[in-house]
């Protein structure tokens, strides 16, 4: 646990509890976005009160919940694609053989998220994303070690394209990350391996190579 002494750097701030594991998180402006286990993605915010609980830690609010179909172990959004208030959001699953894309048009309000899959398609599921700092960029990392770059489309409706992947680690991927200068894409696995790889130029036909 987490210690409220003033020697920690870390403190707690606020909680929530829901029935099943939780999967994944995302913070976006001052809303929370939780993936749990049993396929349900549900939104908190702070509690407009500002109620504390008996532990006193401020209270999260849920503002709604819906089933999607499968868990996500990672979220993002989608920066490039958010405008009039739409926000968009890439979830990665393990057990599903696509990326999803969930539109939440109202974070705030009532409207429930839609999911669609992207139509990239990889049988031994996604564990990790990540998208580069220019935005142009999306890494995935699969179950079996494989990774794949897309290009992000520059508005949303628009279909990602598969750049190019290659097999890296023994076993799932759990973190992919870029360089700030976009020329390098940094992975790391269960079996240990970190790896860094040069990203082929765009509009090339040029693999990922190691560094």
């Amino acid at each position: 646990e987490l210690s409220h002494k003033s020697s920690n750097p870390l403190s707690l701030l606020a909680s929530t509890t829901n029935d099943e594991a939780n999967s994944s998180l995302l913070w976006h402006d001052d809303l929370l976005l939780v993936a749990c286990i049993d396929s349900t993605v549900s939104c908190f915010c702070m509690s407009d009160e500002g109620q504390l609980d008996e532990n006193n830690l401020h209270l999260l609010k849920k503002l709604w919940s819906s089933k999607i179909g499968t868990s996500l172990t990672a979220m993002l959004v989608l920066e490039s694609w958010c405008s009039n208030g739409d926000v968009f959001v890439c979830g990665a699953s393990p057990s599903s053989c696509q990326l999803l894309l969930l539109s939440l048009p109202d974070l705030g309000g009532d409207t429930k998220l839609t999911s669609a899959k992207i139509g990239v398609v990889h049988k031994h599921g996604f564990t990790c994303l990540k998208t580069s700092p220019c935005g142009t960029y999306l890494a995935a990392g699969s179950a079996d070690g494989r990774l794949i770059l897309l290009q992000v489309p520059t508005e949303s409706g628009a279909e990602f394209v598969a750049l190019t992947s290659m097999d890296l680690h023994v076993g799932p991927i759990v973190c992919v990350d870029f360089s700030r200068d976009v020329a390098a894409l940094y992975s790391s696995g269960l079996d240990g391996s970190v790896f860094s790889l040069t990203i082929p130029i765009q509009g090339t036909s040029s693999q990922l190579t190691q560094r």
